[in-house]
């Protein structure tokens, strides 16, 4: 087949799943489309134009049958359980229970049953186990009985990237169920499936040889064997390599299979291995190392190609890429449809192609000229051509590309094929003997300390990474047009002629992106549980941050919303007061972000947190201010009213809550008041000012201390604003509180039930939406 109509079909099944993730056609509809379309195909086989507008049409329907099996949950699976059901499950444990940090055991349940209002019916489906502490007499394989209440996965509460309930539908996980130790009833046991179980053991052992030859870096090393989600590399050490640009490092991909796959290739020719033997041999290599590694998507992309590459050797035909490239997509995705969506799938094909393709028009057009070694010429390419087509990837999926990857690439790939060749030699020769294997260790050790060290380096410098403002998806496929069309110049008209249209493609981008960016105040009140964190985006783009929440917050809600929105840069940091569920995320902040300055009412505290915060701002030569009640600064055409804490204010119960930082925020007509913590001495000197505002941050997350008539009285707000926690033990909003907002005439919005805030104005129109809309 050629390549043009292979693309097409490929394309046209891609199309399919996207399709049916809009739309959710049933797959019964679209089985009847199918047979009559194939009915029609072998009428058309003679008439080649419509046979292959019909063929397509065919994988466009294949796609959205296929993907259909994975979104429309028939009746009986457990994804159409109710939240907060109580209910009975019977079914098989379908992963090894493993025990979180937070103490409880985790695994997945295969329902076969259900039991519900005393009837027994069938069931389907995978979903959560999660048990209050340890669970023992139980494992993988074993028929159960579960009883619990059944949970939704929570959804996503912030304007960030990561959902978990998206991730755990694309892994068919759809609802998840808590159980005490006592309501688990072990029925029948079973045995782990045979290959699973040896997998897992290979894999346990070859941790455990890992720790015996190179002790210290077991797991590093493991993640360049087999892929971070095998080793359980430390989060630390991802977001380290991820800085660096060399994440894919971790990752089992082709990189790793074919360096395995190919030193073992050329043994078996130095022993003269007849090609028959030597196919057999390395398509089992391929498949246990495919198995070893987890089977996700960059490794089963890598393992389909290379088996691809080995039929050809073997029928002595001429590989082509284009062919095999196409045709691991379309297994891929046949297997797990969702993964169209991942960044897994998207990262692992746009590097292939970027490898294989745009590598010898690098070497050959664009520095074919310049004065280098051949040899370094090459690794120039190979390092810069996968980063040009994945860049735009890591924009869309992460926000946020690293300035130093062609540099750590350039460094660091030579390295890794000498590591990975003498790491598996180590580790075969470690189930033999293992004084042998150290000696080898001691290569592997100097090798993988020079690399770390050199990654850790890169990853420190403070313009290692840059944050993108979220792109939509038409920016991206242009981004890829555009890159396409340049190859196109630069292949007929030269270098010149592709840098001169290639300079003005990126002006225009940028005066466009000029004259499309946000002219209006946007405030973003964050739901960081029973805490504060408010966003303040000006028409200028300036970026103000009030609080961060309690201690993981910064990492985990802030800074990731930063990242999402493009933020390289805060030009302020206000700290209300120095109570953890405002200051306990700003050190996570300040050690993640380039801040301008940092002010806080000035009021003393021992906290770790604050500690750290302050010796940060000293560190980082950050601006630091008290700032008094009367003071006023502007960003922009946004004024910034520091109402508080009042002067001489202490009050022997409250004291912190009382001093809050209270800003007056206003632009045009439009004005907001946030009050920190601040309680009923705070409101009631407040009343000496102008306070009227359109939004209220309702004070100390609405207690019964908080809100007073009066003070609601000199606000008047249209819209009141409370950031508390679900389920807080303090019961916040008190009903008091709510009652006189209610009766001030205020529209309430609660972080609790509706997620982050966010609130959109030109000065005169104002528009107020929540994440759970």
């Amino acid at each position: 087949m050629k390549i043009q109509p292979l693309l097409i079909l490929l394309l046209a099944f891609f199309v399919g799943i996207i399709a049916e993730r809009i739309f959710l056609i049933p797959p019964v509809a679209i089985f009847i489309l199918l047979m009559v379309f194939l009915g029609l195909l072998f009428v058309l086989l003679k008439q080649t134009r419509y046979f292959i507008l019909v063929l397509a049409f065919l994988f466009f329907l294949l796609g959205m049958f296929r993907l259909s099996f994975e979104v429309i949950l028939p009746e009986h699976s457990v994804g159409k359980l109710k939240n907060g059901t109580t209910i009975t499950l019977i079914g098989k444990i379908g992963t090894r229970p493993e025990v979180s940090s937070y103490g409880n055991t985790n695994f997945l349940l295969e329902a076969k049953r259900k039991l519900a209002a005393e009837k027994l019916s069938k069931a389907s489906g995978k979903i959560q186990i999660s048990c209050k502490g340890e669970l023992n007499g139980v494992g993988l394989g074993d028929l159960v009985k579960v009883r619990g209440v059944v949970v939704d996965f929570e959804e996503k509460t912030n304007p960030i990237g990561f959902s978990l309930e998206e991730y755990n539908f694309s892994q068919g996980i759809y609802k998840k169920i808590f159980i005490q130790p006592k309501e688990i009833e072990l029925l029948k046991r079973g045995k782990p499936p045979f290959f699973e179980n040896l997998i897992f053991s290979l894999q346990q052992q070859i941790k455990h040889k890992i720790e015996r030859f190179l002790p210290g870096y077991r797991d590093l090393l493991g993640s360049m064997l087999l892929g971070s989600r095998v080793a359980g590399l430390d989060r630390e050490i991802k977001d380290r390599y991820k800085r660096a640009g060399v994440a894919h490092l971790l990752v089992a991909s082709g990189m790793h299979l074919g360096i395995i796959v190919g030193a073992f290739a050329a043994l078996l020719a130095s022993f003269k291995v007849s090609s028959k033997t030597s196919f057999w041999v390395l398509t089992f290599l391929n498949g246990l190392y495919f198995l070893l590694a987890g089977a996700g998507t960059s490794i089963a992309r890598a393992s389909v190609m290379l088996q691809l590459a080995l039929f050809s050797k073997f029928l002595d035909r001429d590989r082509d890429f284009f062919v095999s490239i196409c045709l691991a997509a379309f297994l891929v995705l046949l297997r797990s449809p969702l993964d169209l969506f991942s960044a897994a799938f998207q990262l692992s094909f746009g590097a292939t192609v970027g490898v294989v393709c745009v590598t010898p028009i690098l070497s050959e057009k664009v520095f074919q000229n310049v004065p280098m070694p051949k040899w370094l010429i090459m690794l120039f390419s190979i390092a810069l051509a996968p980063l040009l087509l994945t860049y735009p990837i890591c924009a869309y999926n992460f926000n946020q590309i690293s300035l130093v990857a062609f540099v750590t690439n350039l460094v660091v790939l030579p390295l890794v094929g000498g590591l990975v060749i003498f790491s598996a030699a180590a580790l075969i020769v470690s189930f033999v003997f293992l004084p042998l294997s150290k000696l080898l260790g001691l290569g592997v050790y100097f090798g993988i300390f020079l690399m770390d060290y050199f990654v850790g380096f890169m990853s420190k410098i403070s313009f290692a990474v840059i944050n993108i403002a979220q792109l939509n998806l038409l920016v991206i496929l242009l981004l890829y047009g555009a890159m396409y069309f340049m190859v196109k110049v630069l292949l007929k008209r030269g270098r010149k002629a592709a840098f001169l249209i290639g300079t003005a493609l990126l002006v225009l981008f940028f005066v466009v992106s000029g004259f499309t960016g946000q002219k209006q105040l946007e405030i973003l009140v964050l739901d960081v549980g029973q805490g504060d964190a408010i966003l303040i985006n000006t028409p200028n783009n300036k970026n103000i941050l009030i609080d961060a929440g309690d201690l993981g917050f910064g990492k985990q809600v802030v800074m990731p919303v930063l990242k999402k929105r493009g933020v390289n840069k805060l030009e302020l940091m206000i700290l209300t007061h120095p109570h953890m569920d405002h200051m306990g995320g700003m050190p996570e902040v300040l050690e993640g972000i380039k801040v301008g300055a940092f002010y806080d009412p000035g009021v003393d505290h021992t906290a770790d947190a604050y500690r750290k915060a302050l010796k940060l701002i000293k560190n980082k030569n950050i601006y630091y201010e008290v700032v008094k009640c009367g003071n006023h600064f502007m960003c922009g055409d946004v004024d910034f009213y520091i109402l508080g804490p009042p002067p001489g204010l202490i009050h022997s119960e409250s004291y912190l809550n009382d001093n809050s930082v209270i800003v007056r925020v206003v632009y045009k007509d439009f004005s907001m008041l946030l009050t920190g913590d601040a309680e009923y001495a705070a409101e009631s000197a407040l009343l000496d000012f102008n306070i009227k505002s359109d939004v209220l941050k309702a004070g100390h997350h609405g207690s019964a201390t908080a809100s007073t008539w009066e003070f609601l009285e000199a606000v008047r707000p249209a819209a009141a604003i409370i950031s508390c926690g679900k389920r807080n033990k303090f019961r916040h909003p008190h009903k008091a509180a709510l009652e006189n907002l209610e009766k001030i005439g205020a529209k309430i919005y609660r972080t609790d039930l509706q997620g982050a805030i966010i609130i959109k104005t030109n000065g005169e129109k104002t528009t107020i939406n929540t994440m759970k809309n």
